[in-house]
């Protein structure tokens, strides 16, 4: 990961990133607080020297984080990408393990308390705050947060400590799970399929919690298949 670009394609794409949001950014009339001239000028001052690709893409997204904007951000190149094989969801102001690759052994729906031996909304808020939109108060901020966890760390592996025990996962540049994939989420008891189509599934477990997958939403028969088994949800 020690690829570098050169100074001036440093600062032809901060230009760039700048000069689209300075004539195309939908929200200035809401968002006056920031002086955008003032936090290019600064950020440029940064990029004069040669960086490492993924450095220089971190500072691109501290620079655009300023705009406040869940929608606009910054994405690394494929042949720098760096993720851990887990799925991390914040749930009730906590950090769970929604999913891993297949080799991770950490049971999923573990909460993550700690990483290399420090808190872990420390960490966040520490070390990665500053680089995601509206810091950490909105959930689609803190899923930024984690994204970038790989790219702050510059050893292969971080220790994760669970609910389940300590477990040191390895970093990798490929794919290993989509986020929406739930293959290897197993229930441990049976379930009891209630109803089963293209675009919807109503299942139930022993303890009567109601097990509800919606495929689509461009199917209209959806909500009166829903609504016919309202009664037994």
């Amino acid at each position: 990961m020690n690829k570098k670009i050169t100074v001036s394609e440093q600062i032809y794409g901060l230009s760039l990133i700048w000069s689209e949001a300075k004539y195309n950014f939908a929200f200035w009339d809401t968002n006056k607080k920031i002086n955008w001239d003032q936090v290019y000028y600064d950020t440029l001052k940064t990029i004069l020297n040669p960086l490492p690709i993924v450095e220089y893409y971190l500072i691109l997204s501290k620079f655009i984080s300023q705009l406040n904007d869940g929608h606009t951000d910054i994405h690394f190149p494929k042949d720098v990408i760096q993720k851990y094989p887990i799925i991390i969801s914040y749930i009730n102001k906590r950090h769970y393990i929604t999913n891993v690759g297949q080799n991770c052994k950490i049971p999923i729906y573990s909460e993550i308390l700690a990483i290399n031996g420090q808190n872990f909304n420390q960490y966040l808020v520490e070390k990665i705050k500053p680089y995601c939109w509206n810091g950490l108060s909105d959930f689609k901020a803190i899923e930024r947060a984690y994204e970038l966890i790989p790219y702050f760390e510059k050893s292969k592996s971080i220790i994760l400590s669970t609910t389940s025990g300590n477990y040191s996962v390895l970093k990798t540049n490929k794919q290993i799970i989509e986020w929406q994939s739930t293959q290897t989420l197993k229930c441990s008891e049976p379930i009891i399929n209630l109803f089963c189509s293209k675009s919807l599934t109503i299942k139930i477990t022993n303890d009567n919690i109601a097990i509800i997958n919606i495929f689509s939403f461009n199917d209209f028969r959806i909500c009166l298949n829903f609504y016919k088994q309202l009664e037994t949800i």
